[in-house]
């Protein structure tokens, strides 16, 4: 699976999901054999947070995982 579904899927997921996932919850999503490694998943977050950069929304880590908010 490519860089930009896995960041389709991210951002989907954290929009939808109105509480904050896991990395575990986000590797979920996918099908067994495709699911990407977690450090894809972070580096997906990553790029998609740079992407955001000139936005005012912002993909953050907190104790339960990872959610989207407002700067």
């Amino acid at each position: 699976m490519d860089t930009t579904e896995i960041k389709h899927f991210i951002e989907a997921a954290l929009l939808a999901a109105g509480r904050p996932l896991s990395i575990d919850q986000l590797k979920g999503l996918f099908d067994g054999r495709s699911a990407p490694e977690k450090a894809e998943i972070r580096r997906a977050i990553a790029t998609l947070n740079d992407e955001y950069s000139e936005r005012g929304i912002v993909i953050t880590e907190v104790a339960s995982g990872f959610r989207m908010q407002v700067k």
